[in-house]
């Protein structure tokens, strides 16, 4: 943006005489500030002025990104815009006002926070590149230099931790595997499914196994599907044991398929559960196979019982 001449040689002797009463009294840049223009009225007026100027064209930039993330998912480049038509006159504001100067802290704030923004939400649509991640954290970086107050840095420091997650970059290197498995999970439905599915995407999680090792994003993943694949029988079994009698062989099939999850890796605390809803199963089971021997035993008796009494 265009300065007029004027504003330029306000600058230009304001820059001058405060490196001049900086170097000569060994004072601070702020104190300067202090000490050579509010003992000028006039010229503070202009700086005032100038200081208007710088400010409503960075809350401007500031208002047209926020309008531009409503309606657009080019967040990087909505960022790196944002960034590039207000660093010159931040700068200059600072220069004018003062680092510590509320007009600049504030409207510094608001810009770090903007990008930020747009690093969340290209974060939040899915990262689905190594570069891509970069894209982000370059412009994290470039935002965490704007930052001067303690709630902007302590909210950039939390997002950054989230953003940076040893997962998400894991996540990079199996993207691929993953996707295939998450979309051969969506086509689930019922108990009669696991099997199939656990046969199927077995392979994808022996080479994400590969790929990055045994991680905990490897254990992690492999425990979700676990927690997946079961909460679908157990969705079944419950609706099925509530009349054993109609559900016999379904409920074996079921039982079939609730042991094939055994054949995934799971963490602790998912095969501490998956067991103690196997043990549960199990006694179902036991149940249903004892009646079954019961019948076979009252059948044979009655058979024999049917020999003798046609012999006779």
């Amino acid at each position: 943006m265009k300065r007029s001449f004027l504003l330029h040689r306000i600058l230009l002797f304001y820059t001058h005489q405060h490196f001049i009463i900086v170097k000569t009294s060994q004072i601070s840049a702020d104190t300067a500030y202090d000490k050579f223009f509010r003992q000028n009225p006039k010229l503070s007026n202009c700086l005032h002025f100038a200081s208007y100027l710088f400010t409503n064209n960075i809350s401007s930039q500031i208002e047209t990104a926020r309008k531009k993330l409503e309606i657009s998912v080019n967040f990087i480049q909505i960022g790196e815009t944002l960034y590039n038509n207000t660093k010159d006159d931040l700068e200059q504001l600072k220069i004018v006002v003062g680092e510590q100067d509320f007009n600049y802290t504030n409207i510094a704030d608001k810009v770090a926070k903007e990008m930020l923004n747009c690093a969340i939400n290209c974060f939040n649509k899915g990262v689905d590149s190594a570069e891509k991640h970069k894209e982000i954290m370059a412009l994290c970086e470039k935002g965490k230099t704007l930052v001067i107050g303690n709630i902007e840095k302590q909210r950039y420091e939390d997002e950054l931790k989230v953003m940076q997650n040893p997962d998400i970059l894991e996540k990079y290197k199996v993207l691929n595997e993953l996707n295939y498995i998450s979309d051969r999970a969506q086509n689930i439905t019922n108990y009669h499914q696991i099997i199939d599915f656990i046969s199927d995407i077995k392979p994808y999680l022996e080479k994400i196994g590969e790929k990055i090792g045994e991680s905990n994003f490897y254990i992690n993943t492999s425990s979700d599907i676990a927690q997946f694949a079961s909460s679908v029988v157990i969705n079944d079994w419950n609706i099925m044991v509530k009349d054993v009698n109609s559900y016999k062989q379904e409920i074996k099939n079921a039982w079939k398929a609730f042991k094939e999850i055994e054949k995934l890796d799971m963490n602790q605390n998912t095969l501490i559960t998956y067991q103690k809803n196997k043990n549960i199963m199990q006694e179902t089971i036991n149940s249903i196979n004892k009646g079954c021997y019961k019948i076979i035993i009252w059948s044979i008796a009655i058979l024999v019982f049917l020999y003798f009494i046609s012999h006779l």
